[in-house]
């Protein structure tokens, strides 16, 4: 009779920093008994939860987050992390700076200052195309380790 072994599962963290003039952080890892104490980032977390649940404190509330759920946290606000079922769970997140973030907002806050969003759709179809100043955030780097950070987002389009 074949005997069968239960392999635990694993955690383990790949961290990468893209190069260029956006330089954002990123992760992509599986947790199990790992937890995080409570602290700050002096960037914000943009995370999505691939596999598994996790469970973290912010804002003097406890939230889970089950796989595909999309986890965005503001600089410097305390926070935990932890898992929230036994074998783990997957993880992946970007970084990105407030500078960088106040750097896209700065180019499209007058297009989308209108308070709903058929006023601002009109507010945009009213510019010529050569004179938007719409910032999208492309991220040059390796293909394999942008589709690895980025893949299980969905696009808008």
């Amino acid at each position: 009779m074949a005997s069968h072994t239960k392999t635990q599962p694993q955690e383990w963290v790949a961290y990468h920093k893209s190069s260029g003039d956006y330089g954002i952080d990123f992760i992509h890892a599986n947790f199990v008994t790992h937890r995080f104490s409570r602290h700050v980032h002096d960037y914000f977390v943009l995370g999505i939860i691939e596999s598994g649940f996790q469970t973290f404190d912010y804002r003097h509330a406890k939230h889970r987050t089950a796989p595909s759920g999309i986890i965005i946290l503001n600089p410097d606000e305390p926070h935990t992390g932890e898992s929230a079922s036994p074998t783990g769970f997957g993880y992946k997140a970007m970084y990105p700076s407030v500078s960088l973030l106040r750097r896209i907002v700065a180019d499209t806050e007058d297009l989308f200052s209108t308070g709903n969003d058929e006023d601002n759709r009109a507010a945009v179809k009213a510019v010529k195309s050569e004179d938007l100043k719409l910032t999208g955030l492309a991220l040059r780097e390796n293909k394999k380790l942008v589709d690895t950070a980025l893949k299980g987002l969905s696009l808008h389009r």
